[in-house]
């Protein structure tokens, strides 16, 4: 969903009045402020305190967020290294068809998790100019002008609620969508989303 024109910064005004609404904050790239869209995610926004920072802050200053990096934590990346390794004994030991089926299918998953937990660090950083996302390939720029929106979307996994960050970049011919979860940021989403927002509107 993108919003544009003169009712997109009506609404930021709205939301400057101090107007309580249940709904998600997005990034709006033609006036810089916060804007609010469709209720399927938290109820506020949780400002963080600059004595405080959240796991994944690269920089607070005199309160203000200045950059921020997010990156798998080590010991998931580390646990993804021993179950990869697991996975190996078990295709090397087993002699059940099926079972070293699994076992490859959890070489490749957990491999792959491990690798890029590894390589790819930050998986995200930002600062006043844009953000970077990182990838195998390597690490690729948008400025805030190409971030059309930033939203936390939840649902149930597992009987669990579960957050996953979603990023609407401006990708030159079509729209791109990147979606990180908790184990990609190695922090809440909501956090990472908040500080983003930050970033946005204080440039």
């Amino acid at each position: 969903m993108r919003s544009r024109g003169v009712h997109s910064c009506a609404v930021s005004h709205l939301a400057r009045r101090g107007s309580r609404v249940n709904h998600t904050n997005v990034i709006h790239p033609h006036c810089a402020q916060l804007l609010w869209t469709t209720a399927r995610t938290r109820p506020t926004q949780r400002p963080k305190p600059a004595d405080a920072p959240a796991v994944g802050y690269g920089g607070v200053h005199a309160g203000v967020v200045e950059r921020v990096r997010y990156a798998p934590k080590p010991v998931a990346v580390g646990a993804a290294w021993a179950g990869a390794c697991a996975a190996v004994a078990w295709v090397v030991l087993t002699t059940d068809p099926a079972s070293r089926v699994l076992a490859v299918a959890a070489i490749g998953l957990l491999g792959t998790l491990a690798l890029l937990g590894t390589a790819v660090r930050p998986r995200l950083a930002a600062d006043a100019d844009g953000i970077r996302l990182g990838a195998l390939r390597g690490a690729r720029y948008w400025p805030w002008e190409a971030v059309h929106r930033v939203d936390v979307v939840t649902g149930r996994r597992l009987g669990r609620q579960v957050g996953v960050l979603e990023l609407d970049l401006d990708d030159g011919v079509h729209d791109k969508l990147v979606v990180l979860t908790t184990l990609d940021l190695g922090a809440d989403p909501r956090d990472a989303a908040d500080a983003l927002h930050a970033l946005a509107a204080g440039r």
